[in-house]
């Protein structure tokens, strides 16, 4: 196995694993916030607080398991029933707007982190700059997957004109 498919795979694996830990964290603190309000008649003060940080990490992290499955709504539909080739082009052209999107969205994010630095959270007292942390690390994912199915698209549109070309 080469370095580039093990990365993949690590890549892969760090994504799934963080939406797995997260969700897990989120279903036993929620567990013990019932448990604890409603049997113990105390209520954990920073678990709501920090379920809804974890929550938000998910989120971004979800998303770019989502992108990387292709499990996100689509206009399939729409795409099928046009032409191959012109499929390909429409999705290499949605694939584009995307990574010009989430880079913008990276940069703006990063900024967010550094100006909240001083900011602390409510209950936790923890820095802010770790919540919105979430979103330029899930971006950055996001552009991976993106990026790799914009390749992907490009390499299919290339294969594409070579067969149209052969079957004149």
């Amino acid at each position: 196995m080469n370095w580039v498919v093990r990365f993949e795979n690590i890549i892969d694996l760090v994504t799934e694993y963080i939406c797995i830990i997260a969700f897990g964290i989120i279903v036993i603190l929620g567990a013990m916030q019932v448990f604890f309000r409603y049997v113990v008649g105390y209520s954990i003060f920073w678990a709501e607080e920090v379920i809804r940080y974890i929550f938000i990490w998910l989120v971004w992290f979800g998303i770019a398991v989502g992108i990387k499955t292709k499990i996100h709504a689509s206009m399939d539909l729409i795409l099928r029933s046009m032409g191959k080739r012109i499929s390909i082009i429409i999705q290499i052209i949605y694939n584009l707007i995307i990574l010009i999107f989430t880079v913008y969205l990276i940069f703006s994010s990063g900024w967010l982190v550094l100006i909240t630095r001083g900011s602390l959270t409510p209950s936790t007292q923890i820095s802010f700059s770790w919540v919105y942390l979430s979103l330029p690390i899930g971006l950055i994912f996001i552009f991976y997957y993106v990026a790799k199915d914009f390749s992907f698209m490009v390499k299919k549109l290339k294969l594409e004109k070579t067969e149209s070309k052969h079957r004149r």
